[in-house]
């Protein structure tokens, strides 16, 4: 490999905060003892939950794998637990998060007192609208996907006024927008796990929805109590503004200057490539090739922006070995490609945890939310415009020990970022 540019992110021992009195007398508190092992909290948990005990809407921007879902977690369970009237949302951006998630809810709900079933998934995966309606009946806690909030959640929140709707039995529907009115005037707290993906368009269409979320709210509760927003993201740029103009809210903001939680070094180098579609993504293979070699053990994950290169790569990677979607897991070894709706993301993410595959090339449905801790080596095919979003991707590997991040791009990609990674990456 041609490698043009290599800078060191230096690791970090643990800095921990004393645990607010608010949680430790919380029905919440055993849960979060459960989750830390010893109830020893880092130092931006300890800010964070200070700052929600006094009332604040807050944004915890801190890296990758720091604890950001305890943050949420602790303060809404505690207001579950002592207000049994009360509803949250929990707002993911994909599906798959979701999905890992709920079962993390539900353990720290039952430490807490609080009955797991009341926690539930409610996402394009609950395609039936009877079933959709008879779960959101029993939730206390909806994790859900902006998407089924706008095109279900809200949709069920309007009357009728008079007409009758089309292929779904009146009473039903009744019965549907009796527990989504119900729900939300009940909603206490919102989450937005991943906030920073929540820009450009989908940041358009996330500021109307929870605007119109916040007025129906309004109109339907008898006594107005403020909403109380937590969110959370690893590379959000100005978090406090960004929250505001989404929720039309103030908000305190814990950043990565005091995340507590320990970090690894990690070693970010620049490989001369070509241009993505010129060849470039062979280039990867070859830089993918040449890391694994060197170690049997090394597992990776390599992103690219497109589906079409991606499976290229992890079949050039795979030295050109036929491979079907249904028998992908079962004949990879060196590499496999990803793409979302491919197949399930679960099944991926155990085969890495067990061993079954060295790596992954994938498109950026990988990027945020899997949480591999073995992963050892990163790539990158090609210079994102966004700093964050290469942050976001290198989060992913060195967990448990000295990570590595290799972009493969042309030589003059860091030109307006004065040739320099180091510069590029501040």
């Amino acid at each position: 490999m041609n490698i043009h540019d290599e800078i060191t992110i230096l690791g970090q021992e643990a800095r921990h905060g004393d645990a607010p009195a608010w949680l430790t007398a919380s029905p919440a508190w055993p849960a979060v003892q459960a989750q830390t092992g010893d109830g020893q909290l880092y130092l931006h948990q300890a800010m964070a939950l200070e700052l929600l005990g006094q009332g604040h809407n807050l944004v915890i921007s801190t890296g990758t794998a720091s604890g950001k879902s305890l943050v949420f977690q602790a303060p809404t369970l505690h207001h579950l637990a002592a207000n049994p009237n009360a509803t949250a949302i929990a707002i993911y951006p994909i599906k798959a998060l979701a999905r890992d998630q709920v079962i993390r809810w539900q353990e720290m709900a039952e430490v807490a007192g609080l009955d797991p079933a009341a926690i539930n998934r409610i996402d394009g995966d609950v395609r039936d609208l009877n079933e959709r309606r008879q779960i959101l009946q029993r939730t206390r806690l909806a994790l859900m996907t902006p998407d089924v909030i706008q095109q279900w959640l809200m949709a069920y929140s309007e009357p009728l006024y008079g007409r009758r709707p089309l292929r779904h039995d009146l009473r039903e529907v009744q019965n549907t927008q009796y527990n989504v009115r119900r729900f939300i005037s009940n909603l206490a707290f919102l989450i937005l796990d991943e906030a920073h993906t929540y820009d450009g368009a989908l940041g358009t269409h996330c500021l109307y929805l929870l605007h119109r979320l916040q007025q129906k709210r309004k109109e339907l509760m008898s006594q107005f109590e403020p909403l109380r927003v937590i969110a959370a993201s690893a590379t959000v740029h100005n978090p406090a503004q960004h929250l505001e103009t989404l929720t039309g809210l103030p908000f305190q903001v814990v950043d990565d200057r005091y995340n507590g939680s320990p970090r690894a070094e990690l070693t970010v180098q620049h490989v001369v490539g070509r241009e993505p579609h010129d060849e470039g993504w062979r280039d990867l293979q070859a830089a993918v090739r040449e890391v694994i070699s060197e170690d049997p053990e090394r597992s990776y994950i390599a992103f690219i922006d497109d589906r079409q290169l991606a499976e290229r790569a992890a079949a050039g990677i795979e030295a050109a070995r036929s491979i079907t979607e249904d028998a992908i897991i079962v004949e990879s070894r060196d590499a496999m490609a990803y793409r979302s709706g491919l197949m399930r993301r679960e099944r991926i993410e155990e085969a890495l945890r067990a061993g079954d595959i060295r790596g992954l090339a994938s498109t950026s449905a990988m990027e945020i939310g899997m949480d591999i801790p073995d992963l050892q080596v990163g790539f990158n095919l090609g210079l994102p415009h966004s700093v964050g979003r290469v942050k976001q991707r290198a989060g992913r590997v060195g967990r448990t020990g000295p990570g590595r991040f290799i972009i493969v791009a042309p030589r003059h990609s860091l030109q307006f970022h004065e040739n320099s990674l180091a510069a590029y990456w501040e």
